[in-house]
């Protein structure tokens, strides 16, 4: 049983870390909604049965050590909902990456998403 559990808190704890690693190596075309959004060929949906939203904000991305990541995407989007299963809800996290120069547009998608989601709960 304890393997299990390494094992599952292991994977929780490198997803989103192996995300935002691949959000670093490329430059994906990403579409928005206010309840959904498809990026690096995955389609995620906050606003259906057995989904929670829980917040969407912007933020840096940085590197390993910590640092600042420097180039054509420093910033990203993050996206926080619940997704229900057998055992009951998995934080999912979304990361989609702010080209430079699109800083304003990326706080404008965020402020509709919160906008959308504040009044459907």
């Amino acid at each position: 049983m304890g393997g299990v559990l390494a094992i599952t808190g292991l994977a929780a704890w490198l997803a989103p870390i192996l995300a935002e690693r691949k959000i670093k190596r490329s430059v994906p075309e990403v579409f928005i909604g206010e309840f959904a959004v498809w990026a690096f060929g995955e389609f995620d949906i906050w606003n259906s049965a057995m989904t929670q939203f829980r917040s969407v904000s912007t933020g840096q991305i940085t590197e390993e050590d910590g640092s600042p990541l420097a180039g054509e995407v420093s910033r990203k989007i993050e996206i926080v909902y619940e997704q229900g299963n057998r055992y009951g809800y998995q934080e999912r996290k979304v990361l989609i990456p702010i080209p430079v120069g699109k800083e304003q547009e990326a706080e404008e998608v965020v402020r509709r998403i919160l906008d959308a989601n504040s009044s459907s709960h």
